[in-house]
């Protein structure tokens, strides 16, 4: 049972802790208003002139909902796509663009096959450049059943002496012993 007695202190209470964060809110705006009475004394230019700060309290700007992951993954895809279809792309942005591609864009691509072409073709290229897309290709063949027929027969004829002195080598041949160890055949 409750009595008039302990009603009316649970109300008293409610109503201490309401005046009590009417207090700390009032004190916090007092504090900002002296942060920017204190930002205008800041303003006072050598020749003794003070300068009005115009940084009135901004609005509470609202922040639209998060997308979601999928939409992001998407527009990942779509923006660097864009970037590769570039005719004159630098051969040190490829090089950069092929380093983080297995790592960084491929396992957050909606559709990661849709970059076989430009792996393929930097494949192809030789060089530095067969190197690095080596990875992208591997991962491709793995974990997203991609088929490349000629994968072996490049492979091997990347395996030359100048290979030794690249400076990507020990990546090559961690990735070398990776393909011809596998327990499984690539395509």
């Amino acid at each position: 049972k409750t009595t008039p007695t302990t009603t009316t202190t649970t109300i008293s209470k409610l109503t201490e802790e309401q005046e009590e964060e009417e207090v700390v809110e009032k004190e916090e705006e007092e504090e900002e208003e002296e942060k920017e009475k204190g930002s205008e004394s800041n303003n006072n230019h050598k020749d003794g002139t003070n300068v009005k700060s115009t940084n009135k309290k901004k609005a509470k700007v609202k922040i639209p909902p998060m997308q979601s992951m999928s939409q992001h993954r998407s527009a990942l895809q779509e923006a660097t796509l864009a970037i590769l279809k570039i005719p004159t792309l630098p051969p040190r942005c490829l090089k950069l663009i092929l380093q983080h591609l297995p790592s960084k864009i491929l396992p957050n691509a909606t559709n990661p096959l849709r970059f076989a072409d430009f792996c393929t073709r930097a494949y192809d290229m030789g060089g530095v450049t067969s190197l690095l897309a080596l990875n992208s290709l591997f991962v491709l063949m793995t974990q997203c059943g991609l088929e490349y027929k000629k994968f072996y027969p490049s492979l091997y004829n990347l395996i030359e002496p100048k290979i030794f002195y690249v400076k990507y080598r020990t990546r090559f041949f961690k990735l070398l012993s990776k393909c011809l160890t596998a327990n499984q055949m690539l395509p």
